[in-house]
């Protein structure tokens, strides 16, 4: 490990590190210019500030109005109350696909005669209890 990772991380970390003090110290001050990583990292970063500093804000404003913010979050809630009877309906249907699922085996071993007796009786049973009006399909 020592000798492979090690040496990896020091060319990767150190090594742009390493070109900037041999320029400094050659004379050549111009600055690099920066990685396609670079950039994105300081774009992301230049975000994450404004992000930050604006959500500073929200909050000293919340803070300046407490009551205000209080009232406006119980009011919320009270409106969210009056919205309960209509979840059930809305985000969850009720599902009612209509089929009638039946798994059944014949022990292992039987032959395909009798299987298939088996079988028949199940569906005529099947035919007896659900209305020919109602069912669609045997399969």
């Amino acid at each position: 490990l020592s000798r492979t990772l090690v040496p990896t991380m020091v060319l990767y970390l150190l090594a742009p590190e390493a070109r900037a003090r041999e320029r400094r110290e050659a004379g050549h001050d111009a600055p690099e210019r920066p990685s396609l990583f670079g950039r994105l990292s300081d774009a992301f970063e230049a975000g994450f500030h404004t992000l930050t500093t604006t959500y500073e804000g929200a909050l000293d404003v919340a803070l300046a109005h407490t009551r205000t913010v209080i009232v406006v979050f119980l009011a919320f809630a009270a409106v969210s109350l009056f919205l309960y009877p209509f979840v059930g309906r809305d985000f969850f249907p009720t599902v009612d696909a209509g089929q009638l699922r039946l798994h059944a085996r014949a022990p292992a071993g039987t032959r395909i005669e009798e299987t298939e007796r088996y079988f028949q009786q199940v569906e005529d049973y099947i035919r007896q209890v659900i209305p020919a009006g109602e069912l669609a399909a045997i399969i």
